[in-house]
């Protein structure tokens, strides 16, 4: 994608980094408090959390960023496909292996069958159907749009550019006038990835002032919460296919104004968000266990009598995200060392995670 560049862009991209770790934990927090509210019936802390599940929304939004970003030089490049390819495959399978190993220990543990050979291999594989790791639906998702943009680097900017508007336009008409579930390929979530790309289009072609950068921003953090309290009271269906606009939308004005604020240096990292966003894949995907083996935990101390349900979710989050954080230290970072490529030159990252 030929793009002029106002300034050069940075190493990594701190703030999308720390954005990628607030998601994070953003759905940790919403999944300690649905877990609470199976126990007690209803949300902890009035529901604050309810629109957590919102922070997929938001990582969709930074996944059509990042690899537009990183990529875009390389679209009508074939060349640079392998390696493109590689450093996705890489970079989603080898822990979601790990995740469907440790869901299917914990069927064998409980005494429950395992899905037949056939279901586990498309499992393993990401293909549609059910999964015994219960986020991994959204690497479905993270799969698809890796391999359409891979497209790209085949057919060009000028084709790619006309694939991308008719694929935007088939999933708008289906959110319009479509009945029933839509198929993954016009899911609105796709809608966010698009908008991702948008903004890495924007962030690299044109420069925002700092007052512009952070007005953008400002905007997009005022709308997410918006439409959170919108979900929370119960005006909006925050699960419907149009909250994938109204969380979207915002989300990638977050992202545009993090952004232009970073490459201009205008920013300065925050190390602890820098930290969790660098391991966010690995929170992400096993907090669940790390709920799941905190909640065992405090029933087998006794605390349980002892704590209030907001308590609880503070614990049970902290547990989810500390297990996280160790899978992504001594799991996710090995794995990714084995099968890292050799770097190329002339290469740029939008973050380090990319």
């Amino acid at each position: 994608m030929s793009v002029s560049h106002p300034s050069a862009p940075r190493q990594t991209l701190s703030s999308i980094e720390t954005g990628r770790g607030v998601a994070a934990i953003l759905v940790v927090l919403y999944h300690a408090s649905v877990h609470m509210k199976k126990e007690t019936g209803e949300m902890p802390f009035s529901s604050a959390f309810l629109f957590g599940h919102a922070g997929v929304d938001f990582f969709f939004v930074i996944s059509g960023f990042i690899i537009c970003y990183v990529h875009h030089a390389h679209i009508g490049q074939p060349s640079r496909l392998p390696r493109y390819l590689m450093r996705r495959i890489s970079r989603i399978y080898p822990l979601f292996w790990v995740a469907l190993l440790f869901s299917a220990l914990l069927l064998l543990l409980k005494g429950e069958a395992l899905p037949t050979n056939q279901a586990l291999s498309a499992d393993a594989l990401l293909l549609p159907g059910e999964s015994l790791v219960g986020v991994s639906w959204t690497l479905r998702f993270e799969m698809m749009f890796y391999a359409l943009f891979a497209l790209l680097f085949l057919v060009g900017q000028r084709t790619g550019f006309i694939l991308w508007a008719v694929w935007s336009s088939a999933i708008i008409a289906f959110l319009l006038f479509g009945n029933g579930k839509a198929p993954i390929i016009l899911d609105s979530y796709n809608l966010q990835f698009l908008m991702g790309t948008a903004v890495a289009y924007i962030a690299l072609k044109y420069g925002f002032s700092k007052q512009t950068s952070i007005i953008t921003l400002l905007a997009g953090i005022a709308l997410f919460i918006g439409v959170g309290v919108m979900e929370n009271s119960g005006i909006l269906d925050g699960y419907g296919s149009n909250a994938r606009i109204y969380y979207g939308l915002p989300a990638a004005l977050i992202i545009l104004g993090s952004a232009q604020l970073d490459r201009n240096h205008a920013i300065k990292p925050i190390q602890v968000g820098v930290f969790l966003g660098s391991l966010s894949y690995s929170i992400y995907l096993m907090h669940l266990f790390g709920i799941a083996i905190g909640n065992q935990v405090l029933g087998k101390l006794g605390l349980n009598p002892f704590l209030s349900s907001e308590g609880k979710v503070l614990l049970l989050s902290a547990a989810g995200l500390i297990f996280g954080i160790i899978a992504g230290l001594l799991i996710e970072r090995p794995l990714q060392k084995c099968f890292k490529a050799r770097p190329a030159t002339g290469r740029s990252n939008a973050t380090s995670a990319a």
